[in-house]
């Protein structure tokens, strides 16, 4: 998306750098112990709804496979990186009419995707709740993009798309559609309403809506594709400006009404938990052959319902966008680190090491680009990682991720600055523009699956509360009582 400057270090210079990004990642993860400096109190959290930590994470799986895990030392080739798109690949696979996709679908009515149902609880009751698992293959899930079943966050939003592709599908099967275009029909709606959800409920979430409505009126400044095959994944967002998600999980949730402090007795549900039920991180094909009954997610926990919600104090809200790192996500992801020495296993120390890898530009040099100001070297260095970033190493010249999340943390921590939120919009307002079902090239179309308008300009309301208020009260919360 930036040029990318032409840097000459001698070895001495490369390895001080990549020792000093090392030890950055380190503060960031335990600024007493790296950088000897108080961590200080945690901040309130964000006004962002915890569901969209997880729709973002959706959104990451659905437009990019990084393979850049055991860190090169050169930029990798980029025709080995997954190919962009919003077009629902990661729950579609190929579709129905692919042999290897076929399975992703049921037997007796290829139109619909396939789902489990959960174990039984005690009294009997089961919900058919969990990602379709494959019983010859240790109930590994039967899904387009198996990233999607490493946490049960992202696999319960999983369940909740293939929920609403069979809505769909129902939907146009009761209004006539023959089983010749049934799924084209379903899978194309169901597609320019997830760009609807993308760019309309997620975007205005993370990104000022003066740069989300000046790249939407006056097109990519940066972000620039000339013919469809020529679509690519700007670096600068895969690598650095969307990785700011990791900043927003948080170390625990109320997660149901069986785990939820307070409630039942049983205790929030912790980060780690989350990925315990899983086949990918847990014991899910191990010790469980699918998801235990009181596991399916309260999405009133997780999402602001205008009608039948809960009070705020009961729901999880995304923590702050900002250089903090509360907890420590390679205790329980288990991720393959190449053989990498235990200090560079941390997620700070990886997405660091991940941008000097493939040489991204600094954070100073993409706001030079864009004619924004850049942030001073007292303002990057602003807190307690202020003993490596002061240093000649990394004096304006910040790490486009640590940049990005810096920006953020200095305009209050509930949206992206002008640099992270410029890369943000432009990435995905340019995919969808480039989407071969474009919301965008479709000039009039508008969701179908929502009675909500706008009280200002009468336009449709189609949000994340809305999808799910479609697929019924039980796929919101299938449990009696609050």
């Amino acid at each position: 998306m930036f040029p990318r400057p032409a840097r000459r270090m001698t070895a001495g210079e490369w390895f001080e750098l990549r020792e000093g990004l090392v030890m950055l990642g380190l503060c960031m993860s335990n600024p007493e112990k790296y950088c000897r400096q108080p961590a200080g109190p945690s901040p309130p959290d964000s006004d962002i709804p915890s569901g969209y930590t997880y729709l973002g994470q959706f959104i990451t799986h659905e437009i990019t496979f990084d393979n850049t895990q055991d860190l090169p030392p050169v930029e990798p080739d980029p025709t080995n990186l997954r190919s962009p798109s919003l077009d629902l690949d990661s729950l579609y696979g190929a579709g129905p009419g692919d042999g290897k996709s076929r399975r992703l679908y049921e037997d007796a009515d290829p139109a619909r995707l396939k789902l489990d149902w959960t174990l039984p609880l005690d009294s009997g009751d089961m919900y058919r709740s969990d990602l379709p698992r494959d019983k010859n293959a240790k109930f590994q899930a039967l899904i387009g993009d198996s990233r999607n079943d490493e946490n049960l966050a992202i696999a319960q939003t999983h369940v909740a798309f293939i929920k609403f592709h069979n809505t769909v599908v129902d939907k146009l099967r009761a209004e006539g559609h023959g089983a010749s275009d049934l799924f084209d029909c379903a899978q194309i709606q169901v597609i320019r309403h997830f760009q609807w959800l993308v760019l309309y409920d997620y975007l205005p979430r993370l990104v000022d809506e003066d740069i989300i409505d000046c790249v939407v009126r006056h097109g990519c400044r940066w972000f620039r594709v000339g013919r469809p095959e020529d679509l690519y994944m700007p670096l600068e967002f895969s690598a650095a400006a969307f990785r700011i998600g990791h900043t927003m999980v948080r170390g625990e949730y109320r997660w149901n009404k069986f785990h939820a402090q307070g409630e039942l007795g049983l205790g929030s549900a912790s980060l780690g938990a989350l990925f315990e039920q899983t086949t990918s991180n847990g014991v899910i094909g191990t010790f469980t052959e699918g998801l235990p009954g009181d596991w399916v997610i309260d999405w009133r926990r997780f999402y602001e319902f205008p009608k039948g919600g809960i009070d705020r104090s009961r729901m999880n809200m995304a923590k702050r966008l900002d250089t903090r790192f509360d907890i420590h996500l390679a205790k329980v992801e288990r991720p393959a680190h190449g053989g990498l020495p235990p200090e560079k296993q941390l997620l700070t120390v990886r997405n660091l090491l991940r941008g000097f890898a493939l040489g991204l530009p600094t954070g100073e040099e993409v706001a030079a680009c864009m004619g924004e100001v850049p942030l001073s070297p007292a303002q990057v260095a602003a807190g307690p990682h202020a003993p490596v970033l002061s240093t000649p190493t990394f004096e304006a010249k910040t790490p486009l991720w640590y940049y990005i999340l810096k920006e953020a943390e200095l305009g209050g921590g509930s949206k992206l600055g002008r640099v992270g939120g410029r890369i943000v919009a432009e990435t995905l307002v340019g995919l969808i523009k480039h989407s071969r079902y474009s919301i965008l090239g479709t000039p009039g179309w508008v969701p179908a699956y929502t009675d909500r308008v706008s009280p200002e300009t009468g336009a449709p309301i189609f949000e994340m509360v809305d999808l799910l208020t479609l697929l019924g009260e039980e796929s919101i919360n299938p449990y009696d009582g609050p």
